[in-house]
């Protein structure tokens, strides 16, 4: 395995205003991720806090035993009851298969990150990875993608559809386990995919729910680094929050004044808004008949968005504090109930998520504490053996085609490797046709103007025989060049698939099966800059 770090892609964006050091975007946060002073001073202003430490480590012990969980993570657990302990979070929801590649960027960013701050405060670090539980959109979890045959095929497990918390979601195996067997047998017969199939049909029996299934991967993949998992919207851990949740409530109206502040400081540096809110917006979800329903705040009172419910203040304060496992975050509240929950050392994050952080700066001092440093995560592109040996027998340049793909090279050397230019030939003909059917037009119209019609459509006709006869000829070339042409479609497929960034798309599992379980632990042995730029991985 090797590692090549390759060159920052700038854009004229936040973001990349934010890895370039911009000290007006730096403004919008607290501290400069890139600094290790800043986490010396972010462990400094923790320790003036108090967090529910034993509430926190009962919880995840009890939560932990039902995941496949080595010593090292329990041992993790335990450091929690250290007050002068941190933790480096990160999150995301609870895919299937644990999701596009970037779910495990963020795992390794954080266990990485953990370890070396770890070692520098000489405190300890936990690595902590916050599903989120309450998130209702299913359809933007319930698929993954597969390279095939040079194209990319979508297997989506039709389970459920609504407005309904994925912690929520229970695993029918009747319907898991077909789609499974059909998500790996895709993938291919290797030497690796009895292991993989035994490890998921395992997660799938030991799961009540999609979360318990996604914990019970990603606790699988970790296990030797210690990763903690917390799910949000356990009922447990909802009850650790309820003083957290009551706060929210009383001072719901500075939040969303907060959160408007911090976007007129994005807007007033020329970026856009990164999120989008409701008017009125709570920034608080609360269940209604098994439906997760955005509340919204109308003087003192809280109201479902399409008048689903109604509460007063005093109603509101009172869910909290008895059945507060109906209550969750949107995303504005997220991050600051993540805060008060835990001791937060760094945030690890993607793109998108840096962006709408740039925005809530206000809201963590509307509660008088600080954002924490908000660390870009890893952006890994695995390239697989035949991927790298195609390049070079291609001699293709690596960065271009990792951010640009090869289709323009495919074109160039099927062009250079046969003897007709259809598309000159073509337009050619085009071209002649059309000029005398346009003459044949001009006398069909003089002859009877409601040929007009007819005649539109005879060329449509035509136009559609001579570009089918092109088609044709074209697939006949390239059935010609097929073993060399699938090269390229390969290549496209595993770096740009759906012209997408790899990490957006493709799943773990699928490399799993190709080379092992061992790559994994052979991505956290390697040495990464925390710059945010992306790294190619040779496997």
């Amino acid at each position: 395995m090797k590692v090549l770090e390759l060159p920052f892609q700038n854009k004229d964006n936040l973001f990349s205003a934010y890895l370039k050091g911009n000290s007006d975007v730096g403004s919008l946060f607290d501290y400069n991720p890139f600094e290790n002073e800043s986490y010396i001073d972010r462990w400094k202003d923790l320790q003036e806090r108090t967090f529910p430490r034993t509430a926190l480590y009962n919880h995840l012990t009890s939560y932990h035993q039902s995941l496949p969980a080595e010593s090292k993570t329990f041992d993790n657990i335990e450091k929690l009851k250290d007050p002068k302990s941190t933790v480096v979070v990160t999150g995301q929801q609870a895919g299937l298969l644990t999701g596009p590649l970037y779910t495990i960027h963020k795992c390794l960013s954080t266990i990485l990150f953990a370890q070396e701050k770890e070692r520098q405060l000489g405190t300890p670090v936990v690595p902590v990875f916050w599903i989120a539980g309450e998130d209702h959109d299913f359809d933007e979890i319930n698929h993954i993608h597969i390279p095939i045959d040079g194209q990319l095929k979508k297997y989506k497990l039709n389970l459920y559809e609504g407005m309904r918390s994925v912690s929520h979601i229970e695993v029918d195996e009747d319907l898991l386990f077909p789609w499974a067997e059909e998500v790996i047998r895709s993938f291919g017969e290797t030497e690796h995919t009895q292991k993989l199939k035994d490890l998921i049909q395992k997660a799938i029996k030991e799961s009540d729910t999609l979360t318990g299934f996604f914990a019970y991967l990603m606790v699988a993949l970790y296990s030797d680094f210690g990763l903690v998992i917390l799910d949000s919207h356990h009922p447990d851990l909802r009850r650790i929050e309820t003083p957290f949740f009551e706060s929210m409530i009383r001072k719901n109206e500075k939040i969303d004044e907060a959160f408007q502040n911090g976007l007129a400081n994005v807007n007033n540096l020329g970026h856009a808004s990164p999120i989008e809110s409701e008017e009125g917006s709570a920034h608080l979800f609360i269940e209604e008949r098994d439906t997760r329903v955005l509340l919204i705040r109308e003087n003192s009172s809280f109201r479902g968005k399409n008048n689903e419910c109604l509460y007063n203040e005093e109603e509101l304060l009172n869910i909290a504090q008895t059945t507060p496992s109906r209550l969750s975050n949107n995303v504005i509240t997220r991050p600051l109930m993540q805060e008060l929950l835990l001791p937060t050392l760094a945030f690890v994050g993607g793109p998108g998520e840096i962006n709408y952080w740039s925005a809530l700066k206000p809201v963590f001092h509307a509660f008088d504490m600080k954002m924490p440093p908000v660390l870009p995560r890893l952006s890994l592109v695995l390239l697989d053996r035949y991927t790298q040996k195609t390049i070079e027998e291609k001699e293709l340049d690596p960065v271009q085609v990792v951010f640009n793909g090869v289709l323009d090279e495919k074109d160039k050397w099927l062009a250079d490797n046969t003897d007709y230019d259809l598309d000159e030939e073509i337009g050619h003909v085009l071209e002649v046709f059309k000029k005398g059917h346009d003459n044949l037009g001009k006398t069909a119209h003089d002859i009877d103007r409601g040929l007009d019609r007819l005649t539109e459509k005879n060329w449509s006709i035509i136009e559609d025989q001579i570009l089918f006869l092109k088609q044709k000829m074209e697939k006949s070339i390239y059935q010609r060049h097929e073993v060399e042409l699938k090269k390229f479609d390969h290549i496209q497929m595993h770096l740009l698939p759906d012209d997408q960034p790899q990490e957006r798309i493709l799943n773990v599992f699928y490399f799993i099966n190709q080379i092992g379980f061992e790559f994994i632990s052979e991505l956290a042995t390697q040495y990464y800059l925390w710059n945010g730029n992306p790294k190619a991985i040779k496997l």
